[in-house]
């Protein structure tokens, strides 16, 4: 079963499963307990969204070496931590926009 997380023009945010080209609602949590409804939503009557919704994001900086290569940097002896705003994840679908002294 492939879940998965959407909204409709009239719902709010929701998880639902999967059937070929139709999308059901789960109600419950789908990490325990949860009910599938019928998939008889369209496909393309629904907005995918990311997966999750979580409160905070912790991020590693220059991770890898060619990361750090990339901008110059050294690879750090010890990790780089910081955090992002969950309104920085992008849903299915959305334009992600670079600014242009960032894009190469």
């Amino acid at each position: 079963m492939r879940i998965i997380r959407y909204k409709t023009e009239d719902e709010a945010p929701r998880y639902g499963w999967i059937l070929k080209d139709r999308i059901g609602p789960i109600d419950g949590d789908i990490f325990t307990e949860f009910q599938r409804s019928e998939a008889n939503i369209p496909f393309e009557d629904v907005q995918l969204l990311a997966p999750v919704q979580p409160s905070k994001i912790i991020c590693v900086g220059r991770n890898y070496a060619a990361h750090a290569k990339e901008h110059n940097a050294a690879v750090p002896e010890c990790h780089c931590y910081f955090s992002s705003r969950h309104q920085q994840l992008s849903h299915m679908a959305n334009r992600l926009c670079c600014p242009r002294n960032h894009c190469k």
